[in-house]
């Protein structure tokens, strides 16, 4: 089993930026999938909880069809361990 280094040290590898005790990822590139919706988002944030279970931040764009300001707005998503493997990586 890995530690906790170790898994931070695997992510840093993987573009993040470790801010506290989380990993920022800041590359758009870095996106996911839900594999039942198929909606699309980007890592935000990778973080662990009091117990050491590690949760994922994401976020995607969206605009509603009757705002005056047609700026996209980022809607958040914090997903859990248990739902990861609803999840896929685009």
């Amino acid at each position: 089993m890995k530690s906790m280094e170790d898994i931070f040290e695997s992510l840093i590898k993987m573009g993040g930026k470790k801010i506290g005790d989380s990993i920022k990822f800041i590359k758009p590139s870095l996106a996911i999938k839900n594999k039942d919706l198929g909606v699309k988002y980007t890592v935000s944030n990778v973080g662990f909880d009091e117990n050491n279970n590690p949760f994922v931040i994401c976020y995607r764009y969206y605009a509603g069809k009757k705002r005056k300001n047609k700026k996209n707005k980022k809607m958040f998503i914090k997903i859990l361990k248990k739902d990861f493997k609803n999840y896929e990586p685009v």
